[in-house]
């Protein structure tokens, strides 16, 4: 018989933007596992999702390891491995739930591969990214007819965002973090014709942000999500 473990999307951070898929597969599952830090994508913002669906009382959340190396997070992922397989050797539908779209920026392709090691299918339902947001709240198009775009990690240095703002039409950052002062030093530099922020994206304490006009408060712009038009 062919094991499946579901990996749902969970959206940028309000139930809202959840996909009826995702909806359906997490109601009819039986155990909801989650992993995340202390902050956002945290067991309480699983819950407070997962609640407003009624799938709250379903939830196995396990806390990352927080400025630990690779092998703390490779035995981190064979940790949730090792519970999900036996949630399902209790035959026990099984679904892991992880932030925005699940195969972009989480650990879906580190566990896709231990899972298939041990003849577990990791199928994924697609959702909304947070990268869609600045596009959508600020009313321009991520790109039109033809241009091309890229999501990027935060660079370390300035340059590097030109690099890449000079072979597409339309730079989408996330992962700022800390490095607000590197994302400053290239809106001083290079001047973009289009600059917008959002932070806490679809969130209650959502932000927006014109960054042509002016920067946020501070640099460490945790939980943000960028677009830049060169």
């Amino acid at each position: 018989m062919k094991k499946v473990i579901y990996a749902v999307s969970l959206g940028p951070g309000n139930y809202e933007y959840m996909t009826i898929k995702a909806a359906e597969i997490l109601n009819s599952a039986d155990i909801i596992i989650t992993s995340g830090v202390g902050g956002y994508g945290g067991e309480a913002d699983s819950r407070s999702i997962l609640e407003k669906i009624n799938c709250g009382h379903k939830l196995k959340s396990f806390e990352i390891p927080e400025n630990s190396g690779e092998k703390a997070h490779a035995e981190f992922n064979l940790k949730i491995v090792r519970a999900a397989e036996d949630f399902l050797n209790q035959g026990k539908k099984v679904a892991y739930a992880g932030f925005g779209d699940i195969t972009v920026f989480t650990s879906y392709g580190a566990l896709f591969k231990i899972f298939r090691e041990r003849g577990i299918t990791l199928e994924a339902v697609p959702g909304v990214s947070s990268f869609m947001a600045p596009a959508a709240l600020a009313g321009i198009a991520v790109a039109d007819w033809k241009e091309g775009f890229c999501v990027i990690c935060m660079p370390e240095k300035a340059e590097e965002i030109d690099r890449y703002a000079s072979m597409f039409n339309t730079v989408l950052i996330m992962k700022i973090q800390d490095k607000g002062k590197v994302l400053k030093e290239y809106l001083a530099e290079y001047n973009p014709s289009a600059a917008f922020m959002v932070l806490n994206a679809y969130m209650d304490n959502q932000r927006t942000f014109d960054l042509t006009k002016g920067f946020p408060d501070t640099e460490n712009v945790y939980m943000s999500v960028t677009m830049i038009k060169k």
